[in-house]
């Protein structure tokens, strides 16, 4: 079976040349070369009698996690809130330090991924409708695309998660002692993910279907009910929210220094004892 999948790569490359150059790259391969019978091949993440987009199956992570069944207890002894880490970042966003990352925010109805199976959401064409430059959604026009989202019936909302712009590159994984430690990458203002953002919906078959939003979407009071899902500190932070919470504090401490400088100001004088000890 390992001689037959082996071969089976081969298949793959006829039509996947450029997958197969990134992986050809990657510590896998690396692994095949040296003989290793549990590195892995191409049907291994991809079953050959069922393939589907990484979206349909929850995401990269199935994948990766299938093999590296301890990756969250590993990640668990050095990273804080691994859990959520994990929830909110693809593997190959850190992986794979050499590649491109965005922020994909996914459209969401309830707690399920937002479909256009049918077509009745229509997302691409609302969304270019939306976008009225043609140079992606800034945070009015996504208000109002989310608003006429939730006119066929229920809240839409936001789920975001931090990937690579292109598949393509995360069958490169180096070895992981290159993967990305360094949590200003992704928690800093100009982080590489918050630069480049879009919106998604999932089509018929499971693959995203995208649109170029504004990177200030991440930082706007218009739209951070419906981004609650996503939330990096000092990445994506809420300006304005900011303000208030400064403007909070200093009025806090000015009220009791304010109340304590009139008290010493209109004290009464102590009254004349006519001089009596």
């Amino acid at each position: 079976a390992r001689q037959y999948a082996l071969a089976q790569n081969q298949a793959c490359r006829a039509c996947h040349d450029r997958v197969f150059e990134a992986y050809e790259r990657s510590v896998h391969a690396n692994r095949v070369r040296e003989g290793k019978a549990a590195a892995p091949v191409c049907g291994d993440c991809h079953p050959p009698h069922g393939v589907v987009p990484a979206p349909a199956q929850g995401g990269p992570q199935d994948a990766c996690l299938a093999c590296h069944a301890d990756a969250a207890k590993l990640h668990d002894q050095w990273l804080p809130n691994a859990e959520n880490h994990l929830r909110a970042v693809t593997c190959s966003a850190c992986h794979a330090p050499g590649a491109l990352p965005r922020v994909d925010l996914q459209l969401q109805r309830g707690a399920q991924p937002l479909s256009d199976a049918d077509g009745a959401v229509q997302f691409a064409r609302r969304a270019r409708a939306a976008d009225a430059n043609a140079d992606g959604l800034d945070a009015n026009e996504l208000r109002a695309l989310l608003a006429e989202l939730e006119r066929g019936g229920g809240k839409v909302s936001l789920r975001g998660r931090i990937e690579l712009r292109s598949g393509v590159e995360a069958h490169g994984l180096p070895e992981t002692a290159r993967a990305i430690r360094d949590c200003a990458r992704c928690h800093d203002a100009s982080a590489a993910p918050v630069q480049h953002v879009t919106i998604s919906v999932l089509d018929a078959s499971g693959r995203p279907v995208r649109h170029d939003a504004h990177k200030e979407i991440l930082n706007s009071a218009t739209t951070w009910d419906a981004l609650r899902g996503f939330y990096a500190i000092g990445g994506t932070r809420f300006k304005l929210l900011d303000i208030v919470l400064a403007v909070g504090l200093v009025g806090g401490l000015a009220v009791p220094a304010l109340h304590y400088a009139l008290r010493r100001q209109f004290r009464r004088p102590p009254a004349d004892d006519g001089g009596r000890e």
